[in-house]
């Protein structure tokens, strides 16, 4: 008994030890494939991981102005963003918008020696530029007005040019381009508005893209030759417009704080107004925006100016201009809310 006890002992071990060795493998091999899982996925996983990092990278937000230019004004790479009414040819194309990293960080020193030209610095010095599609042809009135615009201008803009020469009718040497103020005031447009400048297509500057909407802002101007350059915007004492009444006020906001810098804007049709709040306040003119003529803005907030605030408007001819209840000015019963019609 004990020699046949000890026999199936010694198979029951032999056959332990052949179970083992299989339950081993059988691990082993979990084990593996397991891990060949995880290496198959470990790819696809770091690939999400890279484009999730990378989303985080790029992505960022757009904040806007809704009082700002009807481009944009983003501080982003692109730049600021200008809309003029005709443009700005460079590059052989009209450019509308056009942003400042086209053009060239410029300071206006004031009229060059002939009609249409300014005289402006720069890194390289002084430059005399023939603002395109201007004409060297002026009345003596109508230079009187050029050189009251191009002071009122502001002294530092942006110059837009194809480095075109050309020589003047006096034999000074200079470069046909565009300047565009830091409000996105185009120069050229903003003399034929006060008929300060006469319109020429001539010339392989890029002049006839813009010369004939350049003749239709002329024609479309209400200033007339004979108003003299002490009329201009600024010249007059605020609030004391001619005594002939000028367009209707239409499209009207006063937004106390813009998004801009917090401060009051005031936006209306026509173009070209000078706004005056209280009779005194005259308000910086940055051109139009926002399917409006007119933006002018102040260094204070609107609730700065208190209750039952006055606004008045004056165009280009030194006339008041008239709101829709037949008054020379408009009321604002709140400066520190909103008010439009």
């Amino acid at each position: 008994m004990i020699k046949k006890y000890a026999k199936f002992d010694t198979l029951s071990i032999s056959r332990e030890q052949s179970i083992l060795p299989n339950t081993t493998t059988e691990r082993l091999n979990s084990e593996v494939f397991k891990n060949m899982k995880r290496t198959q996925q470990f790819p696809l996983f770091a690939l999400l991981c890279l484009l999730t990092l990378l989303c985080l990278l790029v992505g960022c937000s757009k904040e806007t102005d809704d009082d700002s230019r009807s481009t944009s004004n983003s501080s982003g790479d692109s730049g600021r963003a200008f809309s003029t009414f005709c443009g700005v040819p460079l590059g052989g194309e009209v450019r509308n918008p056009i942003t400042d990293q086209q053009g060239v960080s410029v300071r206006i020193l004031g009229p060059g020696s002939t009609p249409g030209s300014v005289v402006i610095l720069k890194d390289s010095g002084a430059q005399v530029v023939k603002l395109r599609a201007l004409s060297e042809q002026m009345s003596e009135s109508a230079g009187s007005r050029a050189t009251a615009v191009i002071s009122a201008f502001g002294a530092d803009g942006f110059l837009y040019t194809d480095d075109c020469q050309f020589v003047t009718a006096d034999g000074a040497l200079s470069i046909v381009g565009d300047i565009i103020n830091n409000f996105g005031d185009s120069l050229a447009e903003s003399l034929l508005e006060k008929r300060a400048a006469e319109v020429s297509s001539a010339g392989d500057c890029g002049q006839a893209l813009v010369a004939g909407c350049y003749q239709s802002l002329l024609e479309a101007s209400e200033v007339q030759d004979d108003i003299p350059s002490e009329e201009l915007p600024g010249a007059s004492a605020p609030g004391k417009g001619n005594s002939t009444p000028g367009a209707t006020v239409s499209n009207f906001l006063w937004k106390p704080s813009s998004e801009r810098n917090g401060n009051l804007v005031v936006l209306l049709n026509p173009a070209g107004a000078t706004v005056i709040v209280n009779e005194t306040t005259v308000l910086e003119g940055s051109g139009p925006s926002n399917g409006r003529g007119t933006t002018a803005r102040a260094n204070k907030p609107g609730a700065a100016f208190g209750t039952n605030v006055r606004v008045e408007a004056i165009d280009g001819a030194g006339r008041s201009l008239v709101f829709p209840d037949g008054k020379l000015f408009v009321t604002i019963p709140n400066g520190a809310q909103r008010f439009e019609f």
